[in-house]
């Protein structure tokens, strides 16, 4: 089934798709106050609500849509679109029975054991994948793992109050400038001070040469580490030897 996608305002006629149900565009209406850009009536398409009208409030100036052809396909039990509810269930759960067969001491990502050498990824507490398995679940510090990982501690996290992101998870809204050094600045919110780490994920990065304004340390584009960061850099970006100097 083809899908394309757009943004602003959809044009009267389309089909576009929301909550795994079709919607035809009837017209768009102005806004009646600041709580919401416009409205969308549209016509659903299937479901057993198939005829009735609803109304789309964005509240965002720019909305994506995703826009259906006339030829899309529907689900034969549940009147959905492809993949419908009950598919994701049953794909759960079958994700679900897979994790809960890896045995203790193997990673739930890859499904191979976890050496004594090897690094690894160490969440303590009940196991949130296997409530029959043994408490503390690791995970290999491999790149193929990481995904994995990173969906865990979301879970673990949440699971319990006062449990602490590792770089697996931890975000910034800002922005890196890496510099000739390796060293590395956050540009957010505050200036930067409340960047959790310099290695967390952020929102882009780039190298200070190329920045439109210069770089303030007149740093060279000759022998520039691009965007790779050091490998040895406190929090806040700058490298641990110079913290004694």
């Amino acid at each position: 089934m083809k899908r394309t996608y757009g943004h602003g305002r959809p044009p009267v006629g389309v089909i576009i798709e929301s909550g795994m149900h079709a919607y035809r565009v009837l017209k768009i209406r102005e806004p009646l106050d600041d709580s919401y850009k416009f409205e969308v009536v549209t016509e659903r398409l299937t479901g057993i609500d198939k005829g009735d009208h609803y109304t789309i409030r964005p509240t965002r100036d720019q909305p994506y849509w995703t826009y259906l052809d006339e030829h899309y396909a529907v689900c034969n039990q549940c009147g959905e679109l492809p993949p419908c509810s009950g598919v994701k269930a049953e794909r759960a759960l079958e994700k679900s029975m897979e994790a809960m067969a890896v045995p203790d001491g193997y990673c739930p990502a890859c499904k191979e054991p976890i050496t004594r050498r090897q690094k690894k990824h160490v969440f303590p507490g009940p196991n949130l994948i296997n409530p029959f398995g043994a408490h503390t679940v690791q995970f290999h510090q491999r790149s193929q793992c990481a995904s994995s990982a990173a969906e865990y501690e979301e879970r673990w996290v949440n699971a319990e109050p006062g449990r602490e992101r590792s770089l697996l998870t931890l975000k910034c809204t800002g922005h890196i400038t890496v510099h000739h050094d390796g060293t590395g600045e956050c540009h957010g919110r505050n200036d930067g001070t409340d960047c959790p780490s310099i290695y967390a994920w952020h929102r882009s990065r780039a190298a200070c040469y190329a920045m439109n304004h210069g770089c303030g340390k007149q740093c060279r584009a000759e022998g520039h580490p691009g965007i790779r960061l050091h490998h040895d850099l406190t929090p806040d970006g700058q490298l641990k030897g110079m913290l004694n100097q």
